[in-house]
């Protein structure tokens, strides 16, 4: 299995940059969602799929990224609640 580092992974191209631009752009024009709507919102998959991109992630890879998030999330407002 070969790795890439991240720096590797970031030798950036115009058309790369653009692609970040653009989305970072429509990312600070929105508000943010309560976690499950921010997941499916495809402003959120775009910027997600870059850097799952970047980091060379499988589909299986990203579900797990996701899930745990999740749970992530749900265990620190369970938390909050119980203060």
């Amino acid at each position: 299995m070969c790795y890439r580092t991240l720096a590797d992974s970031l030798i950036l191209n115009p058309e790369f940059i653009k692609n970040i631009d653009s989305i970072l752009q429509n990312a600070k024009q929105r508000d943010y969602q309560p976690l499950m709507e921010e997941i499916q919102n495809p402003i959120r998959r775009q910027m997600d799929d870059v850097l799952f991109d970047i980091l060379d992630l499988t589909s299986g890879e990203w579900e797990a990224v996701y899930e745990a998030v999740i749970n992530l999330v749900e265990t620190r407002l369970k938390k909050a609640g119980s203060v």
